[in-house]
């Protein structure tokens, strides 16, 4: 992974299940511009997006989603249970629909009670 300026950070966005299966990561980079050569060093079937503040966005977390559901292999028969922070990109209609339309169950507590999980 290469950052976008030395000594930038990158924000990782993983996915495990609790038979130790995963999702590859998604990343979010500092920049205006997503570029392919970002993953060029990340785990194959990595994707991203990028925006100038590093942190996840309403955008960034609807690809997320759209990347959760191409690895995931969920079914309406076998849905899943996806445990999220309260983060307020989390929490937007379209995305919580998709999830819904796919068989994610989606789960938000508030970080204190994810930090003594």
């Amino acid at each position: 992974m290469i950052a976008v300026e030395r000594g930038s950070l990158v924000t990782m966005v993983l996915a495990v299940s609790a038979n130790v299966k995963s999702v590859p990561p998604f990343f979010v980079f500092p920049t205006k511009i997503f570029k392919r050569n970002f993953r060029s060093n990340a785990p194959q079937g990595s994707s991203g997006s990028s925006n100038k503040s590093r942190w996840m966005t309403e955008q960034d977390f609807q690809s997320f989603m759209k990347h959760f559901l191409k690895h995931a292999r969920i079914t309406k028969d076998r849905p899943v249970l996806l445990i999220l922070d309260n983060h307020q990109s989390h929490l937007v209609l379209p995305t919580l629909d998709l999830a819904k339309e796919n068989g994610v169950i989606i789960l938000s507590l508030q970080i204190t009670y994810l930090c003594k999980m």
